[in-house]
């Protein structure tokens, strides 16, 4: 009886090792199949990716397209613009400036960019718009006037009474 009780112990486990061993296999190989499919989809992207830059130099380049494709690159011109117009502020703010030719955050002091070498002159302190400069005119002639009628007396002052 106790040889049986082992031996059919023993048989079960020889079972269930094969069957768990059978089960990590097919694991195993599902994930390889995985990371090949996830392989094969970057690459399927990436040619996608450089297929859209390769459409879009040509738009910018001044071939011309459908309105479809036209308008898409359109709107990435104007994504980039915006894009730009940030990583200008943020040079700012970080008391940089962008390099003109390789767009690199280089400081404000640097007379040569230090990625790509190309001169980078100060920038130039920027105008204030005409509308600006006369809105601004107005407001010191409005506090001015303000000022003025403050330092005039009163009619209590001038009566000497209260």
């Amino acid at each position: 009886m106790g040889n049986d009780f082992f031996g059919d112990l023993g048989e079960t486990l020889s079972k269930t090792a094969k069957g768990i061993g059978e089960k990590a296999d097919i694991f195993f190989e599902t994930q390889k199949l995985m990371n090949k499919s996830a392989a094969e989809r970057r690459l399927m992207e990436k040619t996608l990716n450089d297929l859209g830059n390769l459409v879009y130099r040509r738009f910018v380049d001044g071939e011309e397209y459908d309105a479809e494709l036209g308008g898409l690159c359109e709107e990435i011109t104007a994504h980039q613009t915006v894009l730009a117009g940030y990583k200008e502020e943020i040079a700012q703010l970080r008391g940089h400036k962008i390099c003109g030719d390789c767009g690199a955050s280089i400081s404000r002091d640097c007379a040569f960019c230090p990625k790509c070498g190309t001169p980078c002159p100060e920038p130039e302190e920027e105008q204030m718009p005409a509308a600006f400069e006369e809105m601004d005119e107005e407001i010191e002639e409005i506090l001015e006037e303000e000022a003025a009628k403050a330092e005039e007396p009163t009619e209590v002052e001038e009566g000497g009474e209260e």
